[in-house]
């Protein structure tokens, strides 16, 4: 996988069984990627904003029902009279029909700065909706930068301010900030572009958002995206009540369907992915140079965060890998795996290939470990005697009926014959393979 470096939480209630970080936070330096880092997240930013709204709602200083022209009276004097229907539940749904991201939207790739409260202004005012107000959902960043503004007219304070003594104070989530800081540079992962002639760029650190602050300019690590995940648990008495989060996570307005049919619904600032049986809730976010994305199975507590340091980072895959390995062993791992089988657990490599045996109580398969969905189409393998498997479902291309010959030594694998190929454990075959690429070298 061509990624600089991300990192990896696992949010299981108010545990967090796994936060590990993988490559590179600055390649030109080799600087190693830690789970320190900070990412700037996108529009994963939406879902702090919209708990702020959810926030002033509770407390009767902002109506989810009420037009948006309360709050911001310049939109009434719009030439588009639709405008004046709009609410803040439009906006918070992407219900509101406005542009996505303005006519000039160059600020995206650097080419302008990030439109300031007056630019969004001019911005808005000068362009009809592209739909009715309560219509058919069209995501519009422009929406949820009303929406900061709205915030700062209800609770009359900065967008910053209120979501720093709201949001991030209560949560002690010590190393966020609504915007870039200069204060957290040195902590910041280097973002990288896509590929462009098999090479990346470092894009800059400091990203000024501006108006855009409430929908993409939010800056985090995994650690405090887990602490924040947690806060939306229903069980969680947090900054918001139960009821609350209800309305923010409930999906209301059908989204898409990708190819596999897997749906989405967007709540308020929250998107809902059925993946298999489990229903995950939260954002996604692609920044200049980062990918990011924060999901939960609420009714479980269970919740994935991936942060990366370049944008075409296949995040999405790599969450949907996550939550299909939980799936798997809920449905045969409950019970405990035998001796006799859990013996055969090993992964196995050899030049051509790499497979993960998996042996649980009622299982033994074979899975290739190193793409992102491992679990969605096996080999089946069965158990013949205490060295012998027998590969009884696999594609036709591949070796049906076979046999894997374990050999084992203090009960450790030492290798198999994986039908007719011999196969050795991950680091016995690392070594063996740098030891005849020498080789190789030296004879060419």
């Amino acid at each position: 996988m061509d990624v600089p470096g991300f990192v990896v939480a696992i949010q299981h209630g108010k545990e967090t069984p796994l936060l590990r970080a993988y490559g590179l936070a600055n390649v030109e330096r080799c600087e190693p990627m830690t789970v320190q880092h900070q990412f700037g997240v996108a529009s994963l930013s939406k879902m702090f904003t919209a708990t702020a709204i959810m926030l002033l709602a509770e407390r009767g200083m902002v109506g989810l029902d009420d037009q948006a022209t309360i709050y911001l009276p310049w939109l009434a004097e719009h030439t588009d009279s639709r405008v004046r229907a709009i609410t803040v539940r439009h906006l918070l749904r992407h219900g509101a029909g406005m542009l996505r991201d303005g006519c000039d939207s160059d600020f995206w790739q650097l080419r302008r700065p990030f439109p300031d409260k007056q630019e969004l202004r001019r911005e808005i005012m000068n362009a009809a909706l592209v739909s009715k107000p309560g219509g058919k959902l069209k995501y519009s960043n422009l929406g949820y930068a009303l929406l900061g503004q709205i915030v700062e007219v209800g609770s009359g304070q900065t967008y910053n301010q209120f979501v720093a003594k709201e949001i991030i104070e209560p949560l002690g989530l010590a190393h966020t900030t609504p915007e870039y800081t200069p204060r957290f540079n040195s902590q910041l992962a280097t973002g990288y572009t896509r590929p462009f002639d098999r090479q990346r760029f470092p894009v800059p650190k400091a990203i000024h958002t501006q108006a855009f602050t409430p929908l993409f300019g939010w800056h985090t690590t995994a650690q405090d995206l887990c602490r924040f995940i947690t806060s939306q648990f229903p069980s969680q008495d947090t900054i918001i009540s139960v009821e609350a989060k209800k309305a923010l996570h409930i999906g209301h307005r059908h989204h898409w369907v990708l190819p596999e049919d897997r749906g989405t619904d967007y709540g308020l600032g929250f998107i809902t992915y059925q993946l298999g049986h489990r229903r995950v809730t939260g954002h996604g976010g692609v920044y200049v140079g980062h990918r990011s994305c924060v999901y939960a199975d609420l009714n479980n507590e269970l919740a994935v965060v991936i942060l990366a340091n370049t944008r075409d980072a296949p995040v999405p895959e790599m969450m949907q890998g996550i939550f299909s390995v939980f799936d798997y062993f809920e449905r045969w791992g409950a019970q405990p795996t035998p001796p006799e089988r859990a013996r055969f657990n090993a992964r196995l490599m050899s030049f051509w290939a790499t497979f993960q045996i998996v042996a649980t109580h009622d299982r033994i398969i074979s899975i290739l470990p190193e793409q992102w969905l491992p679990f969605a189409d096996p080999e089946e393998l069965e158990l013949i005697d205490s060295h012998r498997l027998k590969i009884i479902k696999t594609s036709d291309m591949a070796s049906e009926g076979e046999i894997i010959r374990y050999v084992f030594q203090n009960e450790k694998v030492v290798s198999a014959k994986y039908a007719g190929t011999t196969m050795l454990p991950e680091p016995v075959y690392t070594e063996e393979l740098r030891a005849s690429a020498k080789r190789w070298l030296a004879s060419s």
